[in-house]
């Protein structure tokens, strides 16, 4: 049961990274300045603020008493204000909270196009600091710090994809309800956009997730395949593999079958086609979401 409570705070943890960087990532550059989904944002932010904040406190007083073997809950608590302020997991878990507070109060207080600036950059400094507490810390020296800054790379590359799909979904379920022009438009513009950086962000995740492979499994691939930790990240890629196929089908086939149906009545039907493709991208992102955050309890092969 413990092991699971881990678990369940890290996933709400890195939920919480891929959306906090991904959606205003997304608003950024899909959508116009003055499209009503950017409201919409607030939304989202306060959740990932809120799980963010929830996972952290879940996860660090579960690790505390796994590490301290403490069951009373009472013996517990005066223990926890040291652990948090001299042990360098505390601090990493001081700075999620410090973050995760100021993405809180980004989604409450500011407005405007800087406020989407602001939320971006912190959003990368929480989904960034997920590494701190992966695989990539078991590493010294040169191999340590190259491993690291995969990992950083890795996560922010697939929090710009797995954080887009909340507003296309949006756009698209909007788009459907009022099929009229300005509507439809706003979808369309988001998905080609969010369609013109794919390649980009699928190359990247690529190269760096072959890197990482490289750094936890080593080149005893089928061996591998052997451990927990090997199983767990072949589901992750077959998953991966899954919502390229239907990110693919939405690039090449169903978004130019939405431009060729601007201000057609077929383009509910294709409407309709895109809100179940991005709908079921968007379950296995989540389904994702839960392998990585099991990967990082697992030992890998390579400090077996």
């Amino acid at each position: 049961m413990l092991d699971f409570g881990i678990d369940t705070a890290r996933f709400l943890q890195f939920l919480a990274g891929m959306i906090a960087f991904g959606v205003p990532c997304f608003c950024l550059y899909g959508l116009d300045e003055h499209s009503p989904v950017a409201n919409a944002m607030r939304g989202w932010l306060l959740s990932a603020g809120i799980a963010a904040l929830a996972g952290g406190v879940l996860w660090f007083w579960l690790t505390v008493e796994l590490f301290t073997s403490e069951d009373n809950i009472f013996a517990l608590i005066p223990k926890l204000p040291g652990l948090a302020f001299s042990s360098s997991f505390g601090h990493i878990i001081l700075a999620r909270v410090a973050i995760a507070g100021l993405l809180l109060a980004s989604a409450i207080f500011a407005h405007g196009r800087g406020r989407l600036w602001f939320c971006a950059a912190i959003g990368a400094a929480y989904a960034a600091s997920l590494a701190w507490t992966g695989h990539a810390m078991d590493a010294e020296g040169p191999a340590g710090i190259a491993h690291l800054a995969n990992d950083i790379l890795h996560l922010l590359t697939a929090a710009a994809w797995l954080g887009a799909l909340p507003p296309l979904l949006y756009l698209l379920a909007q788009a459907w309800r009022t099929p009229y022009a300005r509507e439809v438009r706003d979808a369309h513009i988001g998905l080609s956009r969010f369609s013109s950086i794919g390649p980009g962000i699928v190359a990247m995740l690529i190269v760096s997730g072959v890197a990482n492979a490289w750094f936890l499994i080593g080149t005893d691939v089928f061996g591998a395949l052997r451990t927990p930790y090997g199983l767990t990240l072949a589901f992750k890629l077959a998953v991966a593999s899954a919502m390229l196929i239907l990110a693919a089908n939405n690039r090449y086939r169903l978004t130019p079958d939405l431009r060729a149906t601007l201000g057609d009545a077929d383009a509910r039907a294709t409407l309709m086609a895109l809100q179940r493709s991005v709908g079921l991208e968007t379950a296995l992102a989540v389904i994702l979401i839960a392998a990585v955050a099991l990967l990082g309890t697992l030992p890998p092969p390579t400090i077996n």
